[in-house]
């Protein structure tokens, strides 16, 4: 068996989602409930459905980024952001 730890990044996944093993989760990335993920996710995902699919990035707030990728309740501008 192989050990593990958790990065001290920041995620949110809400209660009762399930990650498939050997899977990254990326910094401040937002998991539905009861979403299933099946691949890695990049920093400031927003994950949602059985299988988990990317709808849109979060700020480190919580908050979902507008299409200018900014978020609307504390004004940051998410930069560098993967696609």
């Amino acid at each position: 068996m192989k050990n593990w730890s958790v990065w001290p990044h920041k995620r949110k996944k809400r209660t009762n989602c399930t990650i498939v093993c050997g899977h990254t989760i990326g910094s401040y990335a937002f998991i539905g409930a009861g979403d299933v993920v099946i691949k890695d996710v990049t920093d400031h995902a927003l994950m949602v459905g059985n299988p988990a699919k990317q709808i849109g990035f979060v700020c480190e707030c919580g908050e979902k980024l507008d299409e200018q990728e900014k978020c609307i309740a504390c004004r940051k501008l998410l930069k560098n952001k993967e696609n």
